[in-house]
């Protein structure tokens, strides 16, 4: 595993700094607070937790906002691992003096491991439910005290865990053919097929409800001990993403010569083709909810048919030129047609 930690340029800078802002690979979503009422953020006491920066550093993040940070980098990795697998086949056989059989098959998975920081966000707290460090106009620290209001949480949930994502990735392509000549004339016919699907299972994420619930009743523990292996079970989320693309195409053409000029004949091409493409996306349903903390996303689907004819002409101009006129008319089912010439 590569961490971000062990790269200059992706590890973090100036932890230590008064200011936030001249910080590097920080973030506030560690252990504090920020007041729905006067839009001010303060530092939870459970700063004091050495996985926070410094064990419990407080940054002036301007405009009044005082915060504690935590170190992302030290637990996110660029790469942690991956292993990848493919099958390739091709194959020709001639099935009559005039008919020639085409197939390729192209098979591939591909599975990673990522590995992130502990999951980040908010979450709702109502007033009296967590314990801030106070702090005045100039910066002193003048005590602590639950908070007045009600506001939202800017969490690092460090007891749930990293985040580790397993990413598979299947890929099928195939591709069936038949080409012919019959006296003076040729002809093709193409079948392709092609499946991608990516699938993500994602561990260490939070369940947004489930937290609001336990700080409500008083159960989350918002110190450095962290919460008991129940609280975290469950509250913790496992999360799917899946993509799928598939697509399918047929197309058919004869080609041929007819009328002769004085540089030879014109040489033809006339074809149709149909495509069919199909898009789906999946996620959780707590996911596509927007209550699961540190991940994000929706469903989707959609669909397009299409279907085209072209021809295609060279004509010999001289000996050493050829004229190249190009014609297709397509058909889209999801918004309308379009026409395509060429001229070369």
């Amino acid at each position: 595993i590569i961490y971000q930690r062990d790269r200059w340029f992706s590890s973090s800078s100036n932890v230590l700094a008064p200011k936030f802002d001249d910080t590097t690979g920080v973030s506030t979503y560690a252990r504090n607070f920020l007041d729905g009422k006067t839009g001010q953020f303060k530092p939870m006491t459970a700063c004091d937790n050495p996985k926070m920066v410094g064990g419990g550093h407080i940054y002036d993040a301007g405009d009044g906002d005082y915060v504690c940070g935590y170190d992302f980098t030290a637990e996110a990795a660029d790469h942690a691992a991956r292993s990848y697998t493919a099958g390739y086949v091709n194959a020709e056989y001639e099935l009559s003096d005039e008919i020639v059989f085409q197939g390729l098959g192209l098979f591939s998975r591909n599975e990673t491991f990522g590995r992130y920081a502990p999951a980040a966000g908010w979450f709702n707290v109502a007033p009296g439910q967590v314990e801030v460090k106070n702090y005045d106009a100039n910066g002193k620290y003048t005590g602590n005290s639950l908070n007045e209001n009600a506001g939202r949480a800017y969490y690092r949930f460090t007891d749930v865990g990293t985040r580790d994502a397993k990413t598979v990735d299947y890929s099928t392509d195939i591709q069936l053919g038949l080409v012919g000549t019959h006296d003076s004339f040729g002809w093709d016919f193409t079948y392709h097929y092609n499946l991608a699907e990516n699938s993500n299972y994602g561990t260490g994420y939070v369940h947004r409800p489930t937290v609001e619930r336990y700080v409500k009743d008083g159960i989350f523990n918002f110190g450095p001990e962290g919460n008991s292996a129940s609280v975290i079970a469950d509250m913790a989320h496992k999360t799917l993403k899946q993509d799928i693309m598939e697509f399918q195409s047929v197309n058919a053409g004869v080609n041929f010569e007819a009328i002769e000029l004085p540089a030879g004949n014109i040489g033809w091409y006339i074809g149709t083709e149909a495509l069919q493409y199909k898009y789906e996306a999946n996620v959780d349903a707590q996911t596509a909810a927007g209550d699961v903390i540190g991940s994000s996303g929706n469903g989707a689907s959609g669909d397009r048919d299409v279907y085209a004819l072209f021809a295609e002409s060279i004509i010999p101009v001289t000996e050493d030129l050829e004229l190249n006129l190009a014609y297709r008319y397509d058909n889209y089912s999801d918004f309308g047609s379009a026409t395509t010439p060429k001229v070369a």
